[in-house]
């Protein structure tokens, strides 16, 4: 349980970073001279984006480690992967190719589409995983497949209207969701642990007494 609250701790700073910087970049976009802090901002905010994505993979592989174990190579690929990807959102500062600014608006690169498809394939990976393992992850398994739809859909969308970015909203609405389930789905397995210690406690009282009648 605190790995998974660590890592939702985690998703949750990084989703508020994401935002504040987004925030910054509409509030700069147009401006001529904070073109390459346009740049800088936008790139930092694509690889928090997948940085996201890694640790929701990270938050689901906790969630089933809890009740089964998994293989090691699988954090290692999802690690390796997301690395790379965030590593090329840096590099697009400075080439351009997946985003870049003109007069000082923000305008997408010629390969911009290969960077939500890239974003894209990890989230239904993802999904798959989790939907195909649902036993395992019980009650949680609503909530992490909800997080991987609205992403998932927004993706898609963002790739075909070019005036919004829709993603950043639907992983907060999406990390709004986890976070409420899995506050209850704890609150719930902590108030049934304390039934089951207080059952415990009477039931070892009434023995105690049955054996000092006895005595």
């Amino acid at each position: 349980v605190s790995r998974r609250s660590g890592i939702m701790f985690g998703m949750l700073t990084v989703n508020a970073c994401i935002i504040s910087i987004f925030i910054g970049m509409v509030m700069i976009d147009g401006n001529v001279r904070y073109e390459m802090l346009n740049r800088v901002m936008t790139g930092i905010c694509y690889a928090l984006g997948v940085l996201l994505t890694e640790l929701f993979g990270e938050y689901v592989f906790s969630v089933i480690k809890e009740e089964n174990k998994i293989s090691r190579w699988l954090p290692i690929l999802l690690r390796t992967t997301c690395g790379v990807i965030g590593a090329l959102d840096l590099v697009s500062i400075f080439n351009g190719m997946y985003f870049s600014t003109v007069n000082g608006y923000h305008v997408r690169g010629p390969l911009f589409v290969y960077n939500q498809v890239f974003v894209l394939v990890i989230m239904i990976i993802e999904m798959i995983y989790v939907l195909t393992r649902i036993r395992l992850i019980g009650r949680d398994a609503a909530a992490l497949a909800m997080y991987g739809f609205f992403p998932l859909v927004s993706v898609i969308l963002q790739i075909f209207v070019k005036e919004y970015v829709l993603m950043y909203p639907a992983i907060t609405l999406s990390l709004f969701i986890i976070y409420v389930v899995t506050y209850i789905n704890q609150t719930d397995i902590i108030k049934r642990k304390n039934t089951e210690l207080t059952k415990a406690i009477e039931e070892t009282e009434k023995s105690k007494k049955e054996a000092e009648k006895a005595n």
